[in-house]
């Protein structure tokens, strides 16, 4: 009894160590067979077969995965050298490896939670053409089984890089590399996500201007429950060398197949170096620009805008710094309260702009202690103004007294511009600067300016002229003055053209090489440093660098003569200069008056006296102070001394060279003269 009891003890314990044994191997070899399987590339393939079936079957585009490795413990999936394309085959997103890891317990619920997914050097290209991005993957439409989505919680990049190219967006390509990025993700009915956003150190880049990044934090919400993706944003902090973005309450809303909306509220400041680089039509300007306010584009742009400049530099000349409010409607620009500071002085004005249609603006304001040479180098004046009004482009107001080169003062009132084509433009300016003033109505329209009627007062010059400006470069000018002084426009005493009465011409055709014509009566009329008396005159201009005087009616001291086929040559340096050349007629000529005509300094001309009948040949070239007189005339009386006078018949042919210094040197092919005394003396030579 004992000895059966004791062996089939013996048997009984044999039998649980064994099965023990047993099961302890089961739970051993079973994992590890497991995790050896899923380890082999015979599995990865497996698997890596059934996804390629699933991206087929599911996704219209093109999705490589290089090699796939799965882990159980824990719960881990890579992807190694993926690459996605989209429908075009056009590259949208390569990473050389994704890690995915699974929420254990919600896969045991049957759900597909992924508690992070980390994507090491991804790049991503994003193309847009009319208005949808064209390289990207797009799922087929199929009925799903399940309502389930995954929901992911963090997403991590390493060393991540963006590439944006858009024709209708920007004018060129935008791209940043980030070192690092952190997302983290809370959903809500798998519709709705909380994101967190932070990135490291990296680099932007936009067409030919490149910045370092410091730091990017966004925190926004994704909403996946319409039938695209709404995105709002809580807050955005970028920072980078020289720039900074911060946005708050700001929605993007992204619909496939339509245009992005955009709506924000912004903080921004940017130097202004790099847009001459982004866009070429805007002129090289330096400087540094903040920005707060609200902008939205639903295929049409539209903000409301704080804005500040300083140090404006546009080009070469120096502008101050800039304040103003912009509001743009995508049809009208409007500033308010705007204000530049700068060239010692202040400009404050509103103005609205039509951006469509006939492009109006409007302006009203002042500026006060302007020094405009700071600005248009070429005026070099200090002034202040007010200006008002409505219209296509239109300013009207009154400058303040000030002083310009030390005691000139500059006063406007009364100034108005038009551009708005009607027959009658009610337009007016007023302009008063010491010597000069000017009151005019003025007309501009899109193809030209207009001064009508317009009164101008030069020192001692009255001047009535009507303008035309054609913006083609073409010029239609009348000129009207019954008190004319030739030395108050620099332009016509710097050839040496003094003379003071009444003038009148017109000047018609291109800016560079216009065709003057015109008359005039001029006291003390000299030019080239011949003085001419007292002249009357017509002249005719033909942009050939000659002023011909087809006749001038003259009278200096007490000679009378005429001077026909005259002409005014201007030449160069090397040529000898200004050259003047005509034929004299002479009723009645006195050598006194001569001297003073050339002014020749012999004492022996102021007593002579002489009166002759003929015509003259004059060149005079006023740079060597040289005079060619070719003549044939003859002299009817000479008066040397009070009271001796000498009857000539005189007949010259031939070349007469007088130089105005002190000496004179003649050269004569032929003279014929018979000298007649008072007593009946008579000598021929």
């Amino acid at each position: 009894m004992n000895k059966e009891f004791k062996n089939k003890l013996k048997k009984r314990k044999f039998g649980f160590g064994s099965l023990f044994i047993i099961v302890l191997i089961f739970f051993l070899i079973v994992p590890a067979s497991f995790i050896l399987i899923t380890r082999s590339d015979t599995f990865s393939n497996w698997v890596k077969n059934k996804i390629d079936l699933w991206l087929i079957q599911n996704v219209e585009g093109k999705v490589k995965i290089g090699k796939i490795i799965i882990d159980f413990f824990p719960p881990l999936i890579v992807a190694e050298d993926v690459s996605i394309s989209g429908p075009e085959g056009e590259k949208f997103i390569t990473a050389r490896r994704i890690e995915i890891r699974p929420d254990i317990v919600a896969l045991l619920q049957k759900k597909t939670d992924i508690q992070e997914i980390a994507i090491t050097s991804p790049s991503v290209d994003i193309t847009v053409e009319n208005n949808q991005i064209t390289n990207l993957p797009k799922l087929k439409r199929r009925k799903s089984t399940s309502n389930k989505n995954p929901v992911v919680e963090t997403l991590s990049i390493i060393n991540g890089n963006i590439n944006f190219k858009s024709k209708e967006l920007l004018p060129w390509d935008f791209g940043f590399n980030l070192s690092s990025v952190n997302l983290d993700l809370t959903g809500e009915n798998n519709k709705i996500f909380e994101i967190r956003f932070l990135s490291g150190k990296g680099g932007i880049r936009a067409g030919r201007v490149e910045t370092s990044v410091n730091k990017i934090e966004l925190r926004t919400t994704i909403n996946l429950t319409g039938p695209g993706i709404k995105a709002r944003i809580k807050h955005l902090d970028f920072k980078a060398s020289d720039y900074y973005l911060t946005m708050k309450e700001s929605i993007i809303s992204i619909i496939h197949g339509k245009p992005p909306i955009v709506s924000a509220s912004f903080d921004i400041a940017s130097p202004l170096e790099p847009f001459h680089k982004l866009y070429a039509k805007i002129p090289e300007m330096k400087g540094y620009q903040s920005c707060k306010g609200f902008i939205r584009y639903d295929d049409k742009l539209s903000f409301d805008t704080q804005c500040q400049i300083q140090n404006l530099h546009i080009k070469k000349y120096e502008i101050g710094s800039i304040s103003s409010r912009f509001i743009y409607d995508s049809r009208t620009l409007e500033l308010k309260n705007a204000s530049i500071a700068g060239g010692g002085g202040t400009i404050q004005f509103n103005a609205s702009v039509a951006v469509s249609g006939n492009k109006e603006i409007s302006l009203n304001g002042r500026m006060k202690g302007i020094e405009i040479s700071k600005i248009f180098e070429q005026l070099g004046h200090h002034c202040a103004v007010e200006f008002s009004g409505t219209g296509p482009i239109s300013l009207q107001g009154t400058l303040d007294p000030v002083n310009i080169e030390g005691n000139t003062e500059v006063r406007i009132s009364n100034f108005k511009v038009f551009t708005k084509h009607h027959s009658n433009p009610s337009a007016t300016l007023v302009l008063d600067i010491k010597d000069i003033a000017v009151k005019s109505p003025i007309e501009i329209t899109k193809k030209y300016f207009r001064f009508k009627n317009a009164q101008v007062k030069l020192k001692d010059s009255f001047i009535n002229t009507d303008a035309k400006i054609n913006f083609n470069k073409t010029l239609d000018i009348s000129v009207h003055s019954t008190k004319f002084n030739a030395e108050d426009i620099k332009k016509i005493s710097s050839l040496g053209i003094k003379g003071v009465g009444g003038v009148s011409c017109t000047i018609r055709g291109k800016m560079k090489s216009p065709i003057v014509k015109g008359n005039g009566n001029l006291a003390e009329f000299s030019a080239g440093g011949i003085n001419l008396g007292t002249v009357n005159f017509s002249l005719d201009y033909s942009g050939h660098q000659t002023i011909s005087f087809p006749e001038i009616n003259a009278r200096k001291g007490r000679s009378t003569y005429k001077v026909s086929d005259s002409k005014l040559i201007f030449r160069n340096k090397k040529q000898g200069g200004i050259l003047l050349e005509g034929r004299i007629f002479a009723e009645k000529l006195y050598l006194g008056d001569i001297k003073r005509i050339f002014n020749i300094k012999e004492n022996l001309l102021e007593k002579m006296e002489l009166n002759s009948t003929g015509e003259i040949f004059v060149r005079y070239e006023p740079q060597i102070k040289k005079i060619k007189v070719e003549a044939e005339t003859s002299i009817n009386q000479i008066s040397i001394l009070e009271n001796i006078s000498i009857r000539v018949n005189l007949h010259l042919i031939g070349t007469l060279m007088i130089s105005t210094s002190k000496k004179f040197c003649s050269k004569a092919k032929q003279v014929k003269s018979i000298f007649e005394g008072e007593n009946g003396v008579k000598m021929k030579i």
